[in-house]
């Protein structure tokens, strides 16, 4: 998400993780208005996000 951010200047990264368990206590840490999940792989049929 945070390469998008020049797009969307009312945006504010507040943190980023590296895998999927880690969410939680950066939520816990940050308490964040909304939680992205970006996908690291292409999106198909055999791999819905």
């Amino acid at each position: 998400m945070a390469p998008c951010s020049p797009w969307s200047p009312d945006l504010e990264v507040v943190a980023e993780v590296g895998r999927g368990d880690e969410v939680v206590a950066a939520a816990e840490q940050t308490h964040p208005d909304l939680a992205l999940r970006w996908p690291t792989t292409a999106w198909s049929s055999a791999n819905p996000l």
